[in-house]
């Protein structure tokens, strides 16, 4: 079992049934307050049972939810908590969240995986980069970054334009899906479509265990906005942007990529 508890309750989250994620988004944004609760009363504000509680408790490792209370109790000695939502520095309050997402993105993110999609995308003849939503305005912006760098590539963000990108696929060619959840069902059927011609596919996602990263041949991992407790100002999309300036940089370091670039600058803003 991971040291951090935390860390395992977000990574099996879509493992657990609509009861049980009620209680571990309780958790997640409550650590503190739960380490110091009975299992009644944290069955009684998820509005849950103590058996919901005992089978979220064993999902993530724990021998019962004493056994949970005490790898609690650990990581909450550890970790910094996040400002309340109610504080009055409101400022420092949203400069708080986005440093939290940042930290907890960059625990998530590996050299090697990230040089292993930017040899990907590099030798790709196409790019097709699906998303639905808000990950759609984020496909777009992936776009946007890899065609000034000279790259051919291709945002399809509803679900007629992914089926019908994916069976034109060829084995030369990348998909690259954006889905926190990777649970977006037209993401995931236009996924394996474009497998089944033979394209690579990259998903970038919250959860390890997910239809999508069944389907995909390298998973990118990023932080979930919902494990924070912010009604009034969460991006759900903001560690995926991180992600794409991340894998910019990266792709910048290609001095062809960066001509292109600097080319496409030179054009929008000629001196």
């Amino acid at each position: 079992m991971d040291m951090d508890i935390l860390k395992t309750i977000e990574r099996t989250f879509n493992a657990f049934h609509p009861k049980e994620r009620a209680v571990a988004l309780y958790v997640v944004n409550h650590p503190r307050d739960v380490r110091e609760m009975k299992i009644t009363q944290l069955a009684q504000v998820t509005h849950t049972s103590i058996a919901t509680v005992n089978r979220f408790s064993q999902k993530i490792g724990c021998k019962s939810y004493a056994d949970f209370k005490i790898q609690l109790a650990v990581v909450t000695t550890e970790q910094r908590p996040v400002p309340a939502a109610n504080s009055d520095d409101t400022l420092q309050q949203i400069n708080e969240f986005y440093k939290h997402v940042i930290n907890k993105s960059v625990e998530r993110l590996d050299e090697e995986t990230i040089t292993q999609v930017v040899a990907k995308i590099s030798q790709a003849r196409k790019i097709y980069v699906y998303g639905i939503g808000s990950s759609g305005l984020t496909a777009k912006e992936f776009e946007t970054r890899l065609s000034r760098m000279g790259l051919t590539a291709f945002a399809c963000t509803d679900s007629h334009s992914m089926k019908i990108a994916a069976s034109l696929l060829t084995a030369k060619d990348l998909v690259i899906c954006i889905s926190i959840s990777g649970n977006t069902v037209e993401v995931i059927e236009a996924a394996q479509l474009a497998r089944q011609q033979g394209a690579t596919i990259i998903s970038f996602t919250s959860f390890q265990k997910s239809k999508l990263t069944e389907t995909s041949e390298i998973t990118v991992l990023v932080y979930n906005a919902l494990f924070l407790n912010r009604e009034n100002f969460i991006n759900s999309q903001f560690s995926l942007m991180y992600l794409i300036d991340v894998l910019s940089v990266y792709l910048l370091r290609d001095p062809a990529h960066a001509a292109d670039m600097a080319r496409t600058i030179s054009v929008i803003h000629p001196r």
